[in-house]
């Protein structure tokens, strides 16, 4: 008798455990279907946004480690894909219109990517998009503003692929500027940079100038002050040209005073 009333204390206490262990899991998937759209919104609207921030003040942003970012991004909308597909929790209207957002986000963030300095990182983003494109038509119910979004994606997907395709032919024929010397300010605020400019379609010298440190750094990147080419000569003038620093903001180049400002 003794045995039979441990037996049932000890099923009993076994299917307490595995009941709370349901319950406790039923929370975390809840916990992780109202966090995932949240952290994936905020992650592809920040290039979009820095973007915008170095529009609206004149400065340039560069994408910091653009592949490692994107295989990341890659990374997180992958593992929230698979969640969502497998686990299927609920999510709120809050969330739904989250993700409404984050595909037309996520392709502005591919075309940045597009016209940095690593082309290849667009791969991996363009997965992610895939990801981001499967929780949209799952979760965002039907609508105008679907409507809306996914004509917005449509043109942004188009714009992507002429952006990303011109930036992999450019790279052919119109070469990146190679600086080949570099001649710092007084005050160590600026540089004069010798550039080489050797390509298919055009071989030639110039000179241009830019800070020496960025202005700021964020979290996926740097913004920088634009560099200006504020002189063009022959394709040999880079082993002769003749640069000095008159002051902290006026540059001599070949004899004539340049301002930085």
């Amino acid at each position: 008798m003794k045995k039979k009333n441990l037996l049932r204390n000890f099923t009993r206490n076994i299917i307490r455990l595995i009941n709370s262990r349901v319950t406790l899991d039923k929370k975390i998937v809840s916990t992780v279907g109202l966090i995932a759209p949240i952290v994936l919104f905020v992650l592809f609207a920040l290039i979009p946004l820095f973007e915008l921030i170095a529009a609206l003040t004149g400065l340039d942003f560069v994408i910091g480690g653009p592949m490692l970012l994107a295989l990341l991004l890659m990374l997180l909308s992958l593992a929230a894909a698979a969640f969502f597909a497998i686990f299927k929790p609920e999510i709120s209207k809050v969330n739904e219109f989250l993700l409404l957002f984050a595909l037309p986000l996520g392709l502005v963030s591919a075309i940045s990517f597009a016209t940095g300095s690593n082309k290849w990182a667009v791969i991996p983003m363009l997965i992610a998009l895939s990801c981001l494109l499967s929780l949209y038509n799952h979760f965002v119910p039907d609508g105008n503003i679907k409507a809306a979004s996914a004509v917005a994606s449509v043109l942004l997907t188009m714009a992507l692929g002429v952006i990303w395709a011109w930036g992999i032919l450019s790279g052919i024929f119109v070469s990146e500027l190679v600086v080949d010397s570099e001649y710092i300010s007084i005050d160590g605020q600026y540089k004069a940079e010798v550039c080489i400019d050797d390509s298919l379609l055009s071989s030639k010298t110039v000179v241009r100038i830019a800070r020496t440190d960025a202005e700021f750094g964020v979290i996926v990147g740097r913004f920088y002050k634009k560099s200006a080419i504020v002189y063009e000569g022959e394709d040999y003038e880079y082993k002769t040209v003749q640069i000095n620093w008159l002051d902290e903001t006026t540059v001599i180049i070949n004899g004539r005073e340049y301002s930085v400002n």
